[in-house]
């Protein structure tokens, strides 16, 4: 039986892995270029690193595929565990985890780690290095006056309260005509998408089919569309995976009432919600006024080929 054959299973008895680890998730966004290895003690299973891989240049490489927040390292945690006791823990692990990735001569990993984990030391033992990189996340959504009183008085008052009157909220708009929607607005800021139509529709389909993906839009009175979202989740957490709007409309009190929308959408079907946020300042400065916790996770990258260290210096370049 081989590895991801193994994995299929594990992932169906363990509902609490990250929804980006997720075999179903990882066959719709990396089609066979995916792969998992496990970790043991005693022949059980104790934890995993899965990943996406593809050629660059003619070198093999991991790093997080378009959509796919998260990847790397999941361990399965015995009870009552004491600090010394859980160190050994995870040091077993990760020396099983990192010899066998070693043994597979990558020449450049770079991946996001889902930020509930917090150790990222054994891989600097071996010369990885790590980027600290910020989430925003809106703590048990089912508690509407708590999420209320922690918003920005701007978010609270002058646009959930007063500005419901005015629009009207559709859960119909088509996958496709939301990723040409998507495309138009970011076209007015002379960006692109970077990944494809059918790969979005791979994904969001995959999410549709396990009832964990949903699109969520916001019209107003003349049935206009000003501002859609596509949200997914897990047992744990709701990901806002995108948002867009209309910026030839007024409608920024649109866009703070879908998000409202969306987490009474969300309430009995996941327990927090992660706007999948960004270094960004504007960004990060809006997902801070809905009162969403900055929350760090870890980006771990090492490179084993000159090329790829040039081409990763290009990439920081072009990004500044």
């Amino acid at each position: 039986m081989n590895n991801k054959v193994i994995y299929r299973s594990l992932c169906e008895q363990h509902r609490e892995i990250p929804l980006f680890m997720q075999a179903w998730w990882l066959d719709a966004a990396s089609k066979e270029n995916w792969d998992v290895i496990f970790a043991k003690i005693h022949d059980e299973i104790v934890g995993f690193f899965v990943f996406s891989y593809q050629e660059k240049f003619g070198k093999k490489i991991i790093t997080n595929h378009p959509l796919t927040q998260y990847a790397g390292p999941f361990i399965f945690y015995p009870e009552n565990l004491n600090k010394s006791d859980l160190y050994s823990f995870e040091n077993k692990i990760y020396t099983s985890i990192i010899e066998q990735l070693d043994a597979k001569n990558i020449d450049f990993i770079e991946i996001n780690r889902h930020h509930s984990f917090k150790n990222w030391q054994q891989f600097f033992w071996i010369g990885y290095k790590q980027t600290t990189k910020y989430t925003y996340i809106l703590e048990n959504i089912s508690d509407k006056e708590t999420l209320l009183k922690e918003m920005s008085y701007s978010q609270r008052g002058k646009r959930i309260k007063k500005a419901r009157d005015d629009y009207y909220f559709s859960f119909d708009l088509s996958a496709e005509d939301f990723y040409d929607f998507y495309k138009e607005n970011l076209k007015r800021k002379d960006k692109t998408i970077f990944y494809s139509k059918d790969y979005f529709l791979g994904l969001y389909n995959a999410a549709k089919e396990k009832n964990q993906g949903q699109i969520i839009s916001i019209y107003n009175k003349e049935n206009e569309l000003l501002a859609t979202l596509w949200a997914v989740w897990d047992s744990e957490f709701a990901y806002n995976m995108i948002i867009t709007f209309d910026q030839n409309k007024k409608c920024s009190e649109s866009t703070t009432l879908l998000i409202w929308e969306t987490l009474n959408f969300l309430k009995d079907k996941t327990k927090h919600y992660d706007f999948e946020g960004s270094m960004i300042k504007g960004v990060a400065l809006t997902n801070q006024s809905y009162g969403a916790t900055a929350v760090p996770y870890h980006c771990i990258s090492k490179s084993n080929s000159f090329i790829m260290s040039v081409w990763k210096r290009l990439q920081e370049y072009k990004n500044r």
